[in-house]
């Protein structure tokens, strides 16, 4: 089988949705988050569910528009006084209402009767009966009542949808980059699986030389071959497993909202490079800057002002209803009698409280449970972090391991090479070296890509991925 050109195009499979240059400038960790942070889907459809929240603030802030009102009758009907007598009468009236956050309603209007009135409209002068009138709550509904509390709500919920937007950017972002670590580990991989491949096949060569030479065996050929084969099949898989990292890391490389970039390739790859030291950071400060900043809590904080007007809501329908209604007026013109006037109080109150204290229970109830959800979600943070700052100075510490045995299997690979050269080893063994060089060199970008990965769940618990620059 012709292996070269199955490797090639399997190398080419990974670029088949579209052509790549192969000039294209090596991908970042800033570039996924400026791609992800910009168009992905998923944050667009976010950004609609704020707008939205805003949409909604001021749907409810509609309530305490004025009203415009306007209204006429015409009216033929049998006379009380004088039975068998037909009487006409029109009734005609404009006003302006507001409804004030307060719960008071202004109002403002004029009102024409003409012809025989009928009881109980009343007669106006020539000119109407112009007139302003107030209705004040004094008890329930003063101030706090459903119309107020709907609009503190929805303004609460721009905040939330805020905070969520920002839960689900934090957890998208820190996704794309833990894909992308895992893209530039197997671009890695596969770099050592290559190399593999490189020294089988010019050892092959070599073989051929000692064979004729009389130096080895024929059967040694047969074993360079097998050697070959193996090392390009083990290509294949890792070429397998950087296609799926690289089409994974794609669903994250957002060039605008129609569509994706097209997958990462091998040219975009620069090799991994561990850090001589690892991030500093002291656990204190940095459990402080999580919990000060993380969304979580900050939904929490809007969620709890929220149910709490829900409290004052139920705590006002215990109260009794006082309505007092003022209305003075004037009626000029033709048979008018000046200044006129309506006052009056409404009073209410309810026999039992079935709806206010059911109201109330079920508000307390959800602030209770919000109170110990909250407790739990400071500790799980808490946790996160220490974790994670665990996890990188353990991950920087296995990475330093990692690479120092590489070194010292890549020594005596070199040393079994030169041995082999001079006749003094088989070729079973230096295979056996230069893949126990390999496998370690794979273990250290497992090692490296565990770093990389640990610091960026550590800036994902302090939220620092989203104020990174880009």
């Amino acid at each position: 089988m012709n292996w070269n050109w199955l490797i090639s195009s399997s190398a080419l499979l990974c670029v088949a949705p579209v052509a790549l240059a192969q000039s294209s400038p090596p991908l970042s960790d800033a570039d996924v988050l400026r791609a992800i942070r910009t168009y992905h889907p998923k944050l667009a459809a976010m950004r609609i569910a704020v707008d939205a929240a805003i949409a909604k603030a001021r749907e409810k802030r509609g309530a305490f528009d004025p009203v415009l009102s306007v209204g006429a009758d015409s009216m033929r009907y049998n006379s009380s006084s004088t039975p068998g007598k037909a009487l006409t009468t029109l009734f005609t009236e404009t006003s302006v209402e507001v409804l004030s956050r307060s719960g008071a309603k202004f109002y403002l209007g004029q009102r024409f009767n003409d012809g025989s009135v009928k009881s109980p409209n009343t007669s106006a002068g020539g000119l109407g009966e112009w007139f302003f009138g107030v209705k004040i709550p004094l008890s329930r509904d003063r101030n706090v009542n459903e119309k107020t509390i709907a609009e503190k709500q929805a303004i609460l919920g721009e905040p939330l949808a805020e905070f969520e937007f920002s839960l689900t950017q934090l957890s998208v972002m820190r996704d794309g980059l833990l894909s992308y670590w895992d893209w530039r580990g197997s671009e890695d991989k596969l770099r050592v699986q290559k190399s593999l491949v490189d020294l089988a096949a010019t050892r092959r060569v070599q073989i051929d030389d000692f064979v004729r030479a009389g130096s080895r065996r024929k059967l040694d050929i047969i074993e360079a071959d097998s050697q070959v084969s193996q090392r390009r099949a083990n290509v294949l898989v890792a070429e397998r497993d950087r296609l799926g990292k690289s089409l994974k890391l794609q669903t994250y490389l957002w060039m605008s909202e129609a569509g994706p970039q097209s997958a990462p390739i091998t040219d975009q790859a620069s090799r991994l490079v561990l850090p001589e030291a690892p991030l500093p950071l002291e656990a204190e400060a940095a459990i402080k800057t999580a919990l000060d900043n993380r969304p979580e809590l900050g939904a929490i904080v809007i969620s709890r002002r929220i149910l709490q007007l829900d409290l004052d809501l139920a705590k006002n329908l215990r109260r009794p209803q006082w309505n007092l209604v003022l209305q003075p007026g004037v009626d000029p013109g033709t048979n008018g009698i000046g200044g006129t006037y309506k006052a009056g109080i409404f009073f209410s109150v309810p026999l039992r409280w079935n709806t206010a204290d059911g109201a109330a229970d079920n508000a307390r109830l959800k602030l209770a449970k919000l109170a110990a959800e909250e407790i739990g979600l400071r500790q799980q943070i808490t946790n996160e972090v220490l974790d994670a700052l665990g996890a990188v100075k353990l991950a920087h510490a296995r990475a330093i391991e990692a690479q120092k045995a590489v070194e010292q299997l890549r020594q005596v690979e070199n040393g079994e090479r030169i041995m082999f050269e001079l006749g003094g080893s088989s070729l079973f063994l230096l295979n056996q070296r230069e893949q126990a060089t390999a496998d370690a060199e794979s273990r250290a970008i497992d090692a490296i890509v565990a770093y990389f990965q640990s610091v960026t769940l550590l800036e994902a618990s302090l939220t620092e991925l989203q104020r990174k620059p880009l």
